[in-house]
């Protein structure tokens, strides 16, 4: 038995989709409808990332206002309580 050489597959060129109008757009709809799962997958998987990068940063000690330029937060002096305004007698 003898083997017939190696030919590549003849190249396929659509030129048209034969499809009523409206069967096309209820297919559209359930397409529509079937990536809302996978959006959903893909915010949880994104939001989680972040929260592991945060965490990661605040666990090494660089706060919030840290990563934003800012300095990280010192302790206020205790409050006066004066009035601003002198009080007459």
């Amino acid at each position: 038995m003898q083997q017939e050489p190696y030919s590549p597959p003849p190249r396929v060129t659509v030129a048209d989709i034969d499809m009523p109008f409206w069967s096309m757009v209820w297919f559209m709809i359930k397409w529509a409808f079937a990536s809302v799962p996978a959006l959903i997958f893909i915010i949880v998987v994104s939001v989680a990332l972040w929260v592991a990068v945060f965490a990661g940063f605040a666990a090494i000690g660089l706060g919030g206002a840290a990563l934003m330029g800012g300095s990280s937060p010192s302790p206020s002096p205790t409050p006066s309580i004066t009035p601003s305004v002198p009080l007459r007698r």
